[in-house]
This record gives C-alpha cells, structure tokens and sequence, in this order.
C-alpha cells in the first residue's frame, strides 16, 4: 500500500518525546538526524499522546534501524502486532461472555474484515491501534472484575492509561 500521508507525524511525535525525555536527563543518545525534526508544539501533534510512538522510537533506535523505508515498514509491522493482539482480545471477551468459542471467532474474524478498522489503520494507524489496545485493557479490565487479583487490576490499569495516551 505504501506510507501513508500520515506516518511521518506519529514518529515527529515519538522523537520529540525521545529529545525531551534525553534533554531533560542529560542523555546523549539522540541522533542528530532527530534533531531536525520540528519542535514539539511546532509538528501539529501537540494534541497527541507520546506513549506508543515514544514506544517505536525507542524500538527503531535499539534495532538500529536507520533508513527512513525500513523505518515506516517497521513501524507499520509493529501496528499490524498489535492489531492481532487487539483481534485475540476480542475473540477471548466474546468467548467469555458468550461461552461460544464459535461466536468468538465469528468477533474476532468480524474486527478483522472490517473495512474500517483494518484497512484505516494502514493510512490512520493510530485508530487501528487504540481500537486494538483498547479491546486489550477491556479484556484486562474484565479479567480483573472475574479474579480479582491485585496484579489483574494493575495489569488493566496500565494498559487502560497506555490507550489513553494513544
């Protein structure tokens, strides 16, 4: 499908998280090509949460990956990851409430051919994966709700406040 219009912005975002983040601990592990990008404020995503393109910046520097092709393939891969993350938290929360592995898979297959989740998230990705991440932190959040455990309410907290920000 090739890079969307859109792809530069959420890595503006993450790098500008990454330079804050080095600047303010007196870090020098930013490269300089990411100094270039425009100031936080100035990219337009001032208005957009940092934790997940933060996330990818980080993974695309320890990769070592530096091409800016292989760079957006990356972070294209990575969304699909967690798409079908988001499709297996569906699939277990319809499982759950319906007791229907069948019915399950029917959701799951549901979230997966729609046109609107999918096929957007390849020239929109953050949506696809907030829709995904969400579907997780719903499915922690009822986990929870069943057992009980401290680790459970922990576990849906952080991937609840993780949607948030994206």
């Amino acid at each position: 499908f090739g890079i969307s219009w859109e792809a530069p912005g959420p890595r503006l975002n993450g790098g500008n998280a990454a330079i804050f983040i080095a600047d303010k601990l007196n870090l020098d592990i930013i490269p300089d090509y990411y100094r270039q990008f425009p100031k936080m404020g100035e990219n337009g995503m001032a208005d957009h949460g940092v934790a997940y393109d933060l996330m990818l910046v980080i993974l695309e520097r320890a990769l070592g990956i530096s091409d800016s092709m292989l760079i957006y393939q990356f972070r294209t891969g990575a969304n699909f990851i967690v798409f079908i993350f988001g499709s297996v938290a569906i699939y277990q929360l319809v499982k759950r409430r319906l007791n229907s592995t069948n019915v399950g898979l029917l959701a799951g297959m549901f979230f997966v051919l729609s046109p609107r989740i999918f096929a957007a998230g390849f020239f929109s990705p953050s949506d696809m994966v907030f829709a995904s991440v969400l579907a997780i932190g719903i499915n922690a959040s009822i986990k929870f709700i069943e057992n009980g455990r401290i680790s459970s309410s922990i576990f849906a907290g952080i991937i609840c406040g993780y949607a948030t920000d994206i």
